[in-house]
């Protein structure tokens, strides 16, 4: 059972892919891989306070990738699941062939422009914030929008307090460019399949159709 931000780390090293809460596939999340003792308990650290320092060291990536919900993805995976939920589209193009609104190419570009924005600061920037949230997440989903780290209040005391606000930036800033561009350089067919291999690989109690359909 993860008990320790290292811990934590070397699971999602492993497996890739983790979601940060139960799923359809058995014991496949931080939630059911944690030991309860550090899980949302009231003074104690656990994935929750961890996970913004692990997104902000770049070793992994986090945001709402997997069916609107939050986990994890290793970087050495990030590059193959970013090539297939990109499908070879930067967001320009997608929005020039209708597949995404002038609102998600808007919202998308100014975090990539902007390179880091709190969601506070994005909610000011944008017209209307009306929808915004529905807009992050699918633009999390298609990788053009990813969460770098967490920005706490502090006590008096220097203690941080709250749930954090959500810093986000894109791909092309925090991993780099030349990371992206590397990963367009595989065939998304090649890239679903290493990332449906390899999960078979580590998830025996999920079925290939199971897997597929999450991977998406």
């Amino acid at each position: 059972m993860i008990q320790t931000e290292d811990e934590l780390l070397r699971a999602i090293t492993a497996y890739g892919f983790l979601p940060f809460f139960q799923n359809d596939i058995p014991g496949f999340s931080v939630e059911e891989m944690t030991d309860p003792s550090v899980w949302f308990m009231e003074g104690v650290p656990g994935p929750w306070e961890w996970k913004g320092p692990l997104a902000a060291s770049q070793q992994v990536v986090y945001g709402k990738f997997f069916h609107r919900k939050s986990g994890f993805i290793s970087r050495a995976w990030f590059a193959d699941w970013l090539n297939v939920h990109r499908d070879g589209y930067d967001l320009y193009a997608r929005f020039d062939d209708h597949l995404v609104s002038y609102r998600d190419l808007e919202i998308g570009q100014l975090i990539l422009d902007r390179e880091y924005l709190l969601s506070t600061t994005l909610k000011r920037l944008v017209a209307s914030p009306k929808g915004l949230d529905t807009v992050l997440t699918r633009l999390q989903m298609e990788t053009y929008v990813i969460i770098a780290d967490f920005v706490y209040a502090y006590n008096r005391a220097g203690e941080p307090y709250g749930w954090g606000t959500a810093l986000y930036s894109s791909p092309e800033v925090h991993l780099g460019r030349d990371f992206v561009e590397k990963a367009y350089q595989s065939t998304v067919a090649s890239s679903r399949e290493r990332i449906l291999d390899h999960l078979a690989g580590m998830l025996p109690q999920a079925t290939k159709q199971q897997l597929s359909q999450w991977i998406g």
